[in-house]
C-alpha cells in the first residue's frame, strides 16, 4: 500500500468518527433542570426569605426513609398543613411528579416507594400553616 492511499484511507477514518460523533452528539438528551428557569431565578429572593423564615419559626419538617416508604412527620404547631410535595429525579426530567400534602390526624403523611425509581430524589416540599409559607428540600436514596 502506498503513502498516499494511506494517508487517503486514514482521512476517510477520521472524517467517519468525527461524523459518527456528531450524530451521537445531536442524539443525546439534555435536561433542563427547570424549562421557566429565568422567571424562576427571579423569584429566588422570595425562596431565600421562606427558609429564613422556616429556620426562624423552628418549623422543623421530618422526612424519613423507611422500607417501602419515604414518611413526612409535619411540626405539630399552627394549624393543619397544606401545600405540595414534589420528587424531582435530577437524571430525568420525565418522572419529577408532585402531590398535593393531606397528612392524617397525627400529621403524618406516607408516600410510598414503589412509584419511584431507585436512585436519588431530591424532595421538596412547600407548605403552609396559619398562612405562613414553609420549605424543606432533602436527597433521599431509593434501592
Amino acid at each position: 500500500m502506498s503513502w498516499g492511499t494511506k494517508i487517503i484511507l486514514s482521512f476517510v477514518v477520521f472524517m467517519t468518527g468525527m461524523l459518527a460523533m456528531v450524530f451521537y452528539v445531536f442524539n443525546l438528551k439534555m435536561d433542563l433542570v427547570e424549562d421557566n428557569y429565568y422567571e424562576q431565578d427571579l423569584k429566588y429572593q422570595e425562596h431565600i426569605n421562606t427558609l429564613e423564615k422556616t429556620l426562624k419559626d423552628g418549623e422543623n419538617l421530618q422526612i424519613v426513609k423507611k422500607a417501602g416508604s419515604i414518611d413526612f412527620q409535619f411540626p405539630e404547631q399552627g394549624s393543619a398543613p397544606g401545600g405540595e410535595i414534589f420528587f424531582y429525579r435530577p437524571s430525568d426530567a420525565e418522572k419529577d411528579f408532585k402531590i398535593n400534602i393531606s397528612p392524617d390526624e397525627k400529621r403524618m403523611q406516607n408516600v410510598s416507594t414503589s412509584q419511584l425509581d431507585p436512585g436519588i430524589w431530591k424532595i421538596q416540599v412547600t407548605w403552609y400553616s396559619d398562612n405562613q409559607k414553609y420549605f424543606k428540600e432533602e436527597k433521599v436514596f431509593v434501592d
